[in-house]
């Protein structure tokens, strides 16, 4: 359970929020809207939310930008309409967008290969490899392994490192055929950005998109060093409590989701793609381009929380952007997550409106789940349908989940072998482990206890489960333990470890 210090700071903080307004910008006083602080702030206290931050428009009109809560939990610091956050994969229309504004210039094409623009791009397979299109690689259907586990998280490959490995990439689906969400696609797409402007995918962002859309403190690339001084802290669940969590960096893979902003950034952002790019009356982005990112590509399984959809008939994926059907009407929506951070932007076209939330709380804490009911009780307001109450929803939704990860739990928990030893001396588990794609797995031996190096940033401690089978236990906080399984030869000499991919040892 979450200490009791953390809870009285939390509700403490946002009834201060509640009663001041934190951050408030409401530009015009909606009586729709009436009931929004209590709300959130019952959605914020069943999930222990420490801060979060919302942005609503309507048309060219912005109705509210608002913060509630706190940046971190250790101080007092609150969460304003200012305060960015990370956006995770909702950064992916604008990479989808900055692409779209290279087509109006008549520099490429969505149905462009890769490879005619980035001529080293090569996947395992040829024929994908010479065919892979940037409309292919923006609505998740190249069929490739996403393969985005530790990749994702090691930060010194580098995006040019990534398009060198991608050579390894696999096919796990036919192509063009199936929605397999796929972040290294991302990384790999917006390399055709320097390659045909000799800029840089950030400069692209920043210059047309952040300042013609007036985003003027939103950050593209969120490398550690540059981290601006109001940024809320992430956070995550950690043995039952809400901690915080050194933030992520996501300078390799930014394209895929490494932006951060902030509710009234996001505000404008709404406004572009409810107007086709218009801003006030001037078109900030050409005309066409946003639109076209809407548009439908691949069939999508609905997502696992479909309980939070009204009466799912549709569900596609577009370039950068989710589409279904809510309520009889068609919604655009995205959401994104990294570490400590979740983010859900969604949008009724037909009704003209688009609601923004940023959250501090790792998705694997379930915060999505109160941001989708915070959008869908903000829609039905908007659209004069009341007849749920997602906060009731939500609780129940939650109290099933928590009955059901419990059975997951001891369902695992019975697979243990009891009393069970390794198979061999811990000092012959030591060695390098290489993946060709995803790179090497050092195990080290150290007082007696194995360790596990990737990369520079991602150590841990591995405990023994059972057989050839250990946990890495993160050092970073915030990660979830990993099995191990270290595999032996006909010799009985530890040749592979396998987390999901298959490492062979090497002899260096």
């Amino acid at each position: 359970m979450m200490r009791a210090s953390d809870l009285k700071s939390i509700h403490a903080l946002v009834a201060v929020c509640m009663t001041l307004v934190c951050g408030s910008v409401a530009q015009a006083s909606d009586e729709r809207l009436e009931g929004l602080d209590g709300t959130v702030k019952s959605v914020m206290d069943m999930l222990s939310i420490p801060g979060l931050s919302v942005a609503i428009v309507s048309g060219d009109e912005v109705l509210l930008t608002r913060g509630y809560g706190v940046r971190e939990l250790s101080n007092d610091d609150a969460v304003d309409e200012h305060t960015l956050f990370a956006l995770g994969s909702v950064s992916k229309a604008f990479t989808a967008t900055a692409l779209g504004l290279l087509v109006d210039d008549g520099a490429i094409d969505w149905d462009d290969p890769l490879a005619s623009h980035i001529t080293e791009f090569r996947v395992a397979d040829p024929y994908i490899s010479l065919n892979l299109t940037i409309r292919d690689a923006l609505s998740h259907r190249t069929g490739l392994n996403p393969a985005n586990g530790l990749m994702m998280a090691n930060t010194q490959i580098g995006r040019d490192g990534i398009l060198k490995r991608l050579a390894h990439l696999e096919p796990v689906l036919p192509f063009r055929t199936t929605f397999l969400y796929n972040n290294l696609m991302y990384i790999a797409v917006s390399e055709v950005i320097p390659r045909v402007t000799d800029e840089s995918w950030e400069d692209l962002i920043r210059v047309r998109i952040f300042e013609p859309l007036g985003m003027n403190e939103s950050v593209a690339n969120s490398a550690t060093e540059i981290l601006p001084e109001n940024l809320a802290r992430p956070h995550a669940r950690i043995d039952a409590a809400i901690r915080a969590v050194p933030y992520f960096d996501m300078t390799t893979a930014a394209p895929a989701g490494g932006i951060l902003s902030n509710a009234v950034d996001m505000a404008q952002w709404c406004q572009a793609q409810l107007n086709d790019g218009q801003i006030d009356g001037r078109q900030q982005v050409p005309t066409g381009v946003i639109p076209t990112t809407h548009e439908p590509v691949i069939h999508a399984a609905s997502r696992a929380t479909s309980e939070f959809d009204h009466g799912l008939q549709f569900s596609f994926y577009a370039m950068g952007w989710s589409k279904r059907d809510y309520h009889g009407r068609t919604m655009v929506s995205h959401d994104g997550g990294i570490d400590g951070m979740s983010a859900f932007v969604s949008m009724l076209p037909e009704e003209d409106t688009c609601v923004v939330t940023l959250s501090n709380l790792s998705p694997a804490a379930d915060p999505h789940l109160g941001l989708y009911g915070i959008h869908n009780w903000i829609h039905d307001r908007l659209i004069g349908d009341e007849d749920r109450n997602w906060v009731s929803h939500l609780d129940t939704t939650m109290a099933d989940l928590k009955s059901s990860r419990a059975e997951q739990q001891e369902q695992i928990q019975a697979q243990q072998a009891e009393q069970t030893t390794p198979s061999r001396p811990l000092r012959e588990y030591v060695g390098i482990f290489r993946h060709p794609l995803q790179g090497d797995i050092v195990i080290t031996l150290d007082s007696g206890e194995l360790r596990l190096l990737y990369g520079e940033t991602f150590k841990a401690k591995l405990e023994h489960w059972h057989f050839d089978t250990f946990h890495a236990h993160w050092d970073q906080p915030g990660q979830p333990p990993v099995p191990i399984q270290f595999q032996l030869d006909t010799t009985g000499q530890v040749a592979n470890i396998d987390v999901g991919d298959r490492f062979r040892r090497v002899n260096e």
